[in-house]
């Protein structure tokens, strides 16, 4: 599952979950009366809320983040203020080691009021609220934009920024900080080593403030792990198209998904039989599903990859199709590990793809000699993929089998 996918789920599950009456209730406007405790960093580097003590209670309200110099100059840390929020109020506490982790943060401020209006003796302010950009230091624009990859960059200088959050200064003044759905940046950066990222710029906009200066681009990255590998084999989906490797580390045989497409290169290289430095994602999910940990770098003597598509949960990737209607005889069917068909093969010719509630449905009627007619979509062959037998893959729309016509599920 994509990381934003899974952020989206867990973000929003427990509203969801509540009665209708208490959902209504999340967006209202209120007023507020405190003193300002300090302005927070959520992701990205440029302020965006600020943490107001109301009496024994401590709330977060948050701001358009172009609006934050404005905001930390004229109401700065200590400030009695009045003002407006608009949406849910949550009980904001001062931030452990505990509390900190992961999507809690994260949580906390997209659930947090939105600020309408402050003030203060001195000063007063209406928020301003400007749309968001592809790259506003939460997410990437996939149609528009790739993430970048970067090799062995040395770390100049590490900042911490309140208890968890730190940012790591290359020596060419490009900033990085942790992705927000991946809590990485973790202790085990140190001054003067050298550093591999998957990631992507965050426009700097106008009128933001932040905890640290010295800096002329900033990056949300995720780290890459190097390592040396001798490749011993590849592995194909249970659709026959290679998806992967299987390799010998310094820390035991492992398991990589690298993007379809690249597989036939990955292959030229492997012949060669020199040494190879990949750069992967440690993240892991369900190899039973063949998500393993994914390739983002590849390096041989003199030729150098770079996958540069965040595309874990999902190595194949997109393809286009063509219609198609035939008819043959089933000469293969493929199982699971559970002894459930996943595929068969028509006349050593075409794969057809069977998920699961088809296989349930018609699995007494799907067998090795038996004719079948189908109609579906065929996938068209992407330049570099590999296919591991060579067959035309097919996603059917309809079955006949013995005479009965079956409408299956349209993916």
């Amino acid at each position: 599952m994509h990381y934003k996918i899974l952020f989206l789920l867990l973000i929003f599950s427990p509203a969801l979950s509540q009665k209708q009456t208490k959902f209504r209730k999340i967006v209202e406007e209120r007023k507020f009366e405190g003193t300002i405790e300090k302005y927070k960093v959520t992701f990205g580097i440029a302020y965006n809320s600020m943490a107001i003590r109301m009496d024994e209670k401590l709330i977060l309200v948050k701001f358009d983040r172009s609006q934050g110099k404005e905001l930390v100059e004229n109401f700065p840390v200590g400030t009695r203020v009045t003002g407006v929020s608009r949406g849910s109020r949550l009980d904001f506490k001062p931030y452990n080691e505990k509390a900190s982790k992961g999507l809690k943060e994260l949580f906390s401020y997209f659930m947090a009021d939105s600020l309408v209006s402050i003030k203060s003796q001195a000063h007063e302010t209406v928020a301003i609220w400007k749309k968001r950009t592809p790259q506003d230091g939460l997410f990437i624009n996939k149609k528009t934009e790739k993430d970048k990859v970067v090799f062995d960059q040395e770390i100049a200088q590490i900042f911490k920024i309140d208890n968890r959050k730190k940012a790591f200064l290359l020596e060419d003044q490009n900033l990085l900080v942790g992705s927000p759905f991946i809590d990485f940046l973790k202790a085990e950066w140190h001054a003067n080593e050298e550093v591999s990222f998957i990631g992507y710029e965050i426009d700097l906009r106008p009128g933001e403030a932040y905890p640290i200066e010295g800096f002329k681009k900033v990056m949300s990255v995720r780290r890459l792990s190097k390592e040396s590998v001798v490749i011993e084999s590849f592995y194909y989906k249970q659709n026959s198209v290679c998806i992967g490797l299987r390799a010998t580390t310094s820390m035991g045989m492992v398991k990589l998904n690298f993007p379809s497409i690249y597989a036939k290169k990955i292959m030229e290289i492997e012949k060669k039989k020199e040494p190879i430095l990949i750069y992967f994602d440690r993240f892991e999910g369900d190899p039973k599903s063949f998500l393993f940990p994914t390739i983002h770098g590849l390096i041989c003597g003199s030729d150098t990859l770079r996958m540069e598509d965040d595309y874990y949960g999902d190595p194949d990737g997109d393809h286009d199709y063509i219609s198609i209607s035939s008819k043959g005889v089933i000469t293969k069917l493929n199982l699971s590990a559970k002894q459930k068909i996943v595929s068969l093969v028509v006349d050593e010719r075409y794969l057809l793809e069977i998920d699961t509630k088809t296989e349930s449905q018609l699995k007494a009627y799907l067998k090795k000699g038996k004719s079948i007619g189908f109609e579906g979509d065929q996938r068209i062959k992407k330049e570099g993929e590999v296919y591991q037998f060579d067959y035309q893959i097919v996603s059917p729309k309809k079955l006949t089998l013995e005479g009965r016509e079956f409408l299956l599920y349209n993916r």
